[in-house]
């Protein structure tokens, strides 16, 4: 009988990969849920592949967003509100966008500052709006739900309270150990792929990987002057509706002591945003939410790949905050990939320190 592929985390790259492997080999996700996990901090996410310096596009864009939108189809999930809205914040950035637009009207539509004003009010934009008219804005908790279900129709076994301890590997399997509500035990696997998130830093194999961890916070707030056409906004963070509330995110922190939520970030987040929509001045905060994310510095991309000194034993990380947009393009990818190795991605391929 054939091992399980398991899955170790359960955050939106773990259940991407998932999405992409259950109809291929038996597969078991495995999840638990810490304070700081990034997946379980974030209530609303942006898929937005704009780069803000420059309006340049990340890694492989336009098929990520293709993926999304394929992810969202299979899981009968549409995005709250599709496009973004990106504010230039200078004449350099002015120049940047307007270039932008002309060379991907595909993709952007550039307004300039009295056409920003008079289509939307609401926003301060003295140097202009790039309008992008893909992506846009999920309520993640929804999506992972849906995720978890869809594996489990299609034969898929879900632990939700599984915590991953260690692993070894020989020639033909991974035992993973867990520890779970009935105490420790070992799994037998063909696979394991660790999407662990900050959960990394427990693993002494898992250090020697360039990942560096940041902390990031968003809040909701109530706006009782909310624009009745407010859509996802890009300005030094994002701003994204849900429901009645307004969700403004996110902090960077590279450097940090506490991952729970701080006073003085949630301050720093409406005053960023509320520069450049001011009716967001005075609004209360509803609630603050903080997690841990997982970066590759240098590239910034994910990092996928076979844990060096084994072939069995996997990475999928480094989504950073752009897990939404890269999730997906990942897991379709991921299949491939497994298959032979020597196809991985050299930009997403495992980097050492």
């Amino acid at each position: 009988m054939e091992h399980p592929t398991v899955i170790a985390g359960a955050g939106i790259a773990g259940l991407c990969a998932g999405l992409s492997l259950a109809d291929r080999c038996p597969l078991l996700l495995a999840d638990w849920k810490t304070p700081e996990a990034a997946s379980a901090a974030v209530i609303a996410g942006l898929a937005n592949p704009v780069i803000p310096r420059r309006g340049n596009l990340v890694w492989r864009s336009e098929a990520a967003l293709d993926a999304l939108d394929e992810v969202a189809r299979q899981l009968g999930v549409a995005p709250l509100q599709p496009g973004v809205l990106r504010i230039a914040t200078s004449w350099d950035q002015m120049d940047a966008y307007r270039a932008r637009a002309a060379s991907h009207g595909h993709l952007f539509t550039w307004h300039p500052p009295a056409a920003s004003k008079a289509q939307w009010p609401w926003l301060l934009a003295p140097h202009g709006t790039l309008e992008l008219h893909r992506g846009g804005s999920f309520d993640l908790p929804t999506l992972l739900q849906a995720g978890l279900r869809n594996l489990e129709s299609r034969g898929a076994s879900v632990r939700r309270d599984w915590r991953l301890t260690g692993w070894t590997e020989s020639a033909d399997s991974v035992i993973a150990e867990f520890v779970g509500p009935d105490g420790p035990r070992t799994f037998p696997c063909s696979r394991l792929i660790l999407s662990l998130g900050g959960g990394f830093q427990h693993f002494e194999d898992l250090t020697q990987l360039k990942l560096s961890c940041v902390k990031g916070q968003l809040i909701s707030v109530i706006a009782p002057d909310r624009p009745p056409d407010l859509r996802p906004v890009s300005v030094g963070g994002y701003v994204v509706p849900l429901d009645n509330r307004v969700v403004i995110g996110s902090s960077y922190q590279h450097s940090f002591d506490d991952p729970l939520p701080e006073n003085a970030l949630t301050e720093e987040l409406l005053e960023k945003v509320s520069r450049h929509l001011p009716w967001l001045r005075g609004a209360q905060v509803d609630a603050a939410h903080a997690g841990v994310r997982v970066t590759v510095p240098g590239t910034r991309l994910p990092m996928v790949g076979p844990l060096p000194g084994h072939t069995r034993t996997w990475v999928l990380t480094g989504m950073a905050s752009r897990g939404l947009l890269m999730g997906p393009l990942i897991g379709s990818l991921l299949p491939g990939w497994l298959e032979d190795p020597g196809t991985i991605s050299s930009e997403v391929a495992v980097r050492i320190r």
